[in-house]
């Protein structure tokens, strides 16, 4: 295989240098000539591609072309309707449009971030709950994951600048976290193969508190001890802020998804699963054909979603990035790679989750 990219690096525009080069090193230990700085003059062939001339002049012989060349956003019709439109159709943090009767998703919105008090264009899935007037602002952090060979990451935040890229961990290994810093402050943090890191990640982005590098960089400090101080220092506390912003991330989490249903237990039907209220914590709760009720966590492993029941293949469904779980919290699918976590029933005939 023939990659002709006319970056200088794989995924150089958001991973930058220091992390792009790894990238350029997995795929040439599996085999991949990787033709960077290059570009595409033509394509040859009769009745097919059988040659791609590159801008040097070679002429790569080819059975199978792939091309990736990006998207731009669909705004015609918008613009048609006179909405504003500026990369995008311009929305609030509810994904309302100019004309408060129209909202707009997906990539072609361009909304309103109030972590950043700027518009950005990211997926996001929660028009829905605006259009019925029970909108919640939609302050996600960006996120994308990609899963390469055996290197699995996942990438949060957004480093438009940074002065900083701090590695922690041995990149060699094939696990180790990557953090992109403007002023000591955290803008965007990655982790390949080191899972149940991303809400330290978000809490560490969220505080835009000052972190010492070396601590950051240092796998035996618990990224809960890097930072130092908080972005505002007048009179604030110097102890406890970065828990509180812990908290606060699990709290963004949990808050940003449907309020759980209030459904006894025993109302469910046999094969049946709903995530319910039970005793104030949300919990994924399936019966099973014999009667028996199985809890467990309803947040996805993976990217920390919501799940939902899916009764026509019987499993919990991630919503944000596909992945499966079994009614009894097995991952079927992925991405995610951790099975959901049991939480105990208040009902003499619950089932053990974990040897289920």
């Amino acid at each position: 295989m023939t990659v002709v990219d006319p970056a200088p690096l794989p995924l150089v525009r958001v991973l930058r240098p220091e992390v792009g080069s790894l990238y350029r090193d997995l795929h040439a230990g599996h085999g991949v000539r990787l033709l960077l700085g290059t570009g595409i003059e033509a394509f040859e062939g009769t009745g097919r591609v059988e040659r791609v001339v590159i801008s040097d002049g070679r002429r790569l012989e080819a059975d199978v072309v792939v091309v990736g060349i990006g998207v731009l956003p669909r705004t015609e019709l918008a613009e048609r309707a006179g909405l504003t439109v500026e990369d995008g159709i311009v929305v609030n943090e509810l994904l309302r449009t100019s004309d408060p009767r129209v909202f707009a998703a997906g990539d072609v919105a361009r909304a309103r971030h109030p972590f950043y008090g700027e518009h950005l264009r990211v997926e996001h899935w929660a028009a829905a709950r605006g259009m019925l007037g029970r909108g919640v602002p939609l302050d996600a952090l960006p996120y994308f994951f990609s899963d390469q060979y055996d290197a699995g990451m996942e990438y949060r935040g957004r480093a438009a600048r940074w002065d900083r890229v701090v590695i922690r961990g041995a990149p060699d290994s094939g696990e180790f976290l990557a953090f992109w810093l403007q002023d000591d402050r955290v803008l965007a943090g990655m982790n390949v193969n080191v899972w149940d890191v991303g809400d330290d990640i978000e809490a560490l982005i969220r505080s835009r508190a000052q972190v010492d590098p070396d601590q950051l960089a240092d796998p035996d400090v618990p990224l809960t001890e890097a930072a130092t101080r908080p972005a505002s220092t007048g009179g604030a506390r110097k102890t406890g802020f970065l828990a509180e912003g812990l908290n606060y991330a699990r709290q963004f989490v949990r808050a940003r998804f449907t309020v759980a249903a209030a459904t006894p237990l025993e109302e469910l039907a046999a094969g049946e699963g709903r995530v319910l209220d039970v005793a104030g914590e949300k919990i994924a709760v399936y019966k099973d054909p014999d009667g028996g009720l199985h809890g467990v966590s309803p947040v996805c492993t993976h990217a920390r979603c919501l799940v939902e029941w899916n009764s026509a293949d019987t499993a919990w469904d991630c919503p944000c990035h596909g992945a499966r779980f079994s009614p009894t919290g097995q991952v079927l699918r992925g991405p995610a790679k951790k099975d959901l976590a049991p939480r105990p029933l208040p009902v003499a005939d619950r089932h053990d989750t974990s040897t289920s």
